[in-house]
């Protein structure tokens, strides 16, 4: 039994990992004479990843134990493999088995993965050794991001009923995209790629859309000129899953239709995350869109972290759908699970939620079925399972652009908070015209119509505006949009449509009131984010954002060990990326306990000046807490700078 491409992961050290954080900060400080410098996988890999000769170490290590090597990574930061389920359980000690899971058959490794100790410094973690990959949101849950069923309201195609199918116009029109064309933004000479697992034309040479049909017709019927298209596959195989393909589809015709002028990288493998893996060592686009959506705890969380953060050191924006679960986690056999969506987590990635149309009494179509204005919004929820992806992270901590002095107030809890915006998202209220399947004509069948819905749309819509705003900016990317999304929702107005009604509540069967969830709200809630965006006034703010230098934060923990009971002293050292000044403030000192009770705080500590940077010191009993799982300080910044944390 024969296991393709298996990863690798090779870990940086320590001093590696710091100076990639300070890079980082950099690259968006206005201050610094790294902004916006992008670097090349090259160049990542000089910096941060392993040294040449310790990649050949491990090359010669695994084609020893008779695997054959499918990749190696410019950045040298992961190698992939193939080989027998002999191979597998020789090399890593573990045995392949075949699972039956949700009524589906898997294979998977019946216990951890070993590797020799000498490789233990440098070898992060292994992903592939099953094929209980992330699935299209449609997949996650019994209605997420598919028709409506029969029986459920029939959206009707440019007609002046209540629903409508929402065409590529309503959608410019809606969120504010036109503006953007009216003045020459169309997407022309940007590129986005966009992530998938099913095969949907010769791959390696499509430079148009004539081998797909689908997207041809949509394009067509729209008015839209022939899309730019390259089609990447990147281990050979695909999924056979009716649901990828529309996925797919879906991707393709909806970022498109946004940035309509834009190149088209469409890469597919049998795990979406090789991937998205793919297209940032290879340096495909400045954006990538992905829909695909698993439960955080399932993920390998750390291990994708140190792939986004790659991204957006060489200015990569990755944009990803929040979930169509609510603020569960579908899990097996119809249960869901307290979590929130993966990739949508990292904070190096822009998580997007869904909202619905909520008209009320207001006339927003036209005569002729099409969007006239704006529409408000409510948060989108299809009950009984069908919602805005939404919650708190149990892997990443706060991070300080959702928690520093002068951003949107998030809520207290000391975790990540998802999504970050929201777009229309109901397949019941308005959907999203699709063709795909050889159909383009407006229904499946005389039941079903052929809308679509779910954040597998709203992402793609996003993933084109940001392609717009780069175009708009002369940028060649933004690197991780979350920290100005957040300081220009604080700073500005009219950019973001507040959406203030409706929740992302979903059944629960280990919740006294069987539902599990939270309501929209003013300013940033954990179903909408900070609302939908009026593309056009996004792009004019972004070039004119208020500079504010940033900062990085370090840790250092003395004594290294520490008996039960004991004590350690806590020294985070803030320091600013550009200008002489010197941050103040106050930094506060964390324990992330994984779990919905939220972090253990101890009280702010003021800086104090140190040198070229300043400090702020506490004393942590290791008796205070309930349990100790990852130590950070959060610096929350001042007037004059951005704050910061550290990695755990």
């Amino acid at each position: 039994f024969r296991i393709n491409y298996v990863t690798l992961f090779l870990k940086s050290s320590t001093d590696q990992q710091l100076s990639l954080n300070r890079l980082l900060a950099e690259q968006q400080d206005p201050f610094s004479p790294s902004f916006h410098r992008w670097i090349t996988p090259e160049q990542y890999a000089d910096r941060f990843g392993l040294s040449q000769s310790d990649i050949d170490k491990i090359v010669d290590w695994l084609q020893s134990q008779g695997l054959t090597l499918d990749y190696t990574a410019r950045s040298r930061t992961f190698v992939a493999f193939s080989g027998t389920a002999d191979q597998v359980r020789n090399t890593f000690r573990t045995e392949i088995h075949r699972y039956e899971v949700n009524k589906e058959a898997h294979f998977a490794n019946s216990s951890e993965p070993s590797i020799p100790a000498a490789l233990a410094g440098v070898v992060a973690g292994i992903r592939g050794l099953d094929d209980l990959y992330p699935k299209p949101p449609g997949k996650n849950g019994p209605r997420a991001a598919r028709t409506t069923l029969p029986g459920s309201p029939h959206p009707q195609y440019s007609t002046t009923f209540v629903s409508h199918y929402l065409a590529p116009d309503d959608v410019a029109t809606i969120y504010g995209i036109h503006n953007l064309y009216d003045v020459g933004v169309d997407g022309t000479g940007q590129r986005i790629v966009i992530v998938g697992t099913a095969n949907i034309g010769e791959p390696n040479g499509v430079s148009s859309t004539d081998d797909v049909p689908d997207l041809k017709q949509f394009r067509s019927k729209f008015n839209l000129t022939a899309a730019k298209l390259h089609i990447v596959s990147v281990n050979g195989s695909y999924s056979g899953d009716d649901m990828a393909l529309v996925e797919a589809h879906l991707d393709l015709e909806w970022v498109g239709s946004v940035a309509r002028g834009g190149t088209l990288f469409y890469v597919y493998a049998t795990d979406v995350g090789i991937a998205v893996q793919y297209a940032i060592d290879q340096n495909l686009a400045p954006v990538i869109s992905e829909s695909f959506s698993g439960c955080e705890h399932d993920a390998g969380g750390l291990l994708q972290q140190s792939v986004a953060q790659q991204a957006n050191a060489q200015g990569i924006t990755w944009i990803a759908s929040s979930g169509d679960s609510g603020a569960k986690c579908y899990y097996a056999e119809g249960v869901y699970v307290n979590g929130v969506g993966f990739p949508a987590s990292i904070p190096e990635v822009t998580a997007v939620g869904g909202t619905e149309f909520q008209e009320g009494e207001g006339r927003y179509w036209g005569s002729d079925g099409y969007a006239t204005s704006y529409i408000p919004e409510t948060a989108w929820n299809d009950r009984p399972y069908a919602a805005s992806g939404g919650g708190m992270s149990t892997i990443f901590p706060k991070p300080s652009w959702q928690r520093g002095s002068g951003y949107v107030q998030t809520p207290s809890d000391g975790h990540r908070d998802v999504p970050d915006v929201t777009f229309s998202a109901s397949g019941d209220h308005d959907a999203y015209w699709i063709c795909t399947s050889g159909r383009c004509d407006g229904f499946w069948d005389d039941l079903i119509g052929r809308g679509v819905g779910g954040t597998s749309a709203s992402a793609p819509v996003l993933a084109g505006i940001i392609t717009l705003v780069n175009q708009y900016t002369g940028s060649t990317g933004l690197g991780n949009i979350n920290p100005v999304l957040y300081q220009l929702a604080s700073s500005t107005k009219n950019i973001f449509h507040d959406v203030q009604s409706g929740d992302n509540m979903v059944p629960c069967s280990d919740c006294t009131n069987k539902t599990f969830g939270y309501s929209a709200g003013l300013g940033y809630d954990q179903v909408t984010g900070l609302g939908s965006v009026d593309a056009f006034k996004l792009a004019e703010a972004w070039v004119s954002v208020p500079p504010r230098p940033n900062t990085t934060t370090a840790l250092q923990v003395s004594p290294a060990t520490v008996a039960q009971g004991g004590s350690a002293k806590l020294t985070a050292t803030v320091t600013a990326t550009s200008t002489s000044k010197m941050p103040t403030g106050t930094v506060s000192f964390f324990n992330l306990e994984f779990s919905a009770a939220g972090p253990c705080e101890l009280e702010p500590a003021t800086l104090t000046l140190a040198g070229s940077s300043a400090t702020a010191t506490a004393t942590w009993n290791l008796g205070m807490c309930a349990n100790v799982d990852a130590l950070y300080p959060v610096y929350s910044g001042d007037e004059t700078f951005n704050g910061s944390i550290s990695p755990l």
